[in-house]
């Protein structure tokens, strides 16, 4: 058996799900670059139609495009946590959902109520941190999730040293 190297255990809920939901809705870089591309055009709408009115109403369907892809996005976030959290209640049966992950030099394993998963470091795509956790994305998109200050094993800043070490390429700040 290999040595474990870090362990966390945090129990999940609506805040994580809300942190978790919101980096993936609009913290991810290709989502920014949307909403910088979506702003260009609001703001080349806004002075087209200061100079020539009538390039507002022949353009104001890429405007209310603009609104409702908005619009859908806020929307998917909400759904997404809301489905998150009755998924982790009626996993639970009303009882907290304790998460623990157990990470050796070749494996990921995280436990669940009485679940087991286990993955291998070639199975990760890549990892992201928001504020107070460190996401793992495999390539099918499941997630590991580690709370930052729930390491019992290990801490933080060595974790994310470890994952560059595996070349799990790491987005966000550690702050």
């Amino acid at each position: 058996m290999d040595e474990v190297r870090f362990e966390n255990k945090y129990i999940r809920d609506k805040g994580t799900a809300k942190e978790i939901y919101r980096y993936w809705f609009f913290k991810q870089p290709i989502i920014i670059l949307v909403y910088v591309m979506f702003g260009l055009w609001t703001i080349s709408y806004i002075l087209g139609s200061i100079i020539d009115p009538w390039f507002a109403f022949d353009n104001s369907y890429t405007l209310i495009i603009i609104i409702f892809c908005c619009f859908l996005m806020v929307l998917s976030y909400l759904s997404q946590v809301r489905m998150m959290v009755k998924r982790d209640e009626e996993m639970a049966g009303g009882r907290e959902l304790l998460c623990e992950t157990v990470v050796t030099d070749t494996k990921i394993t995280t436990m669940s109520l009485g679940n087991e998963n286990t993955l291998g470091f070639d199975g990760i795509r890549y990892a992201f941190i928001t504020k107070e956790y460190i996401v793992l994305v495999t390539k099918a998109r499941r997630i590991f999730i580690f709370k930052k200050d729930s390491f019992t094993i290990g801490d933080t800043e060595s974790f994310i040293a470890f994952l560059k070490s595996k070349g799990i390429k790491v987005r966000g700040k550690k702050n």
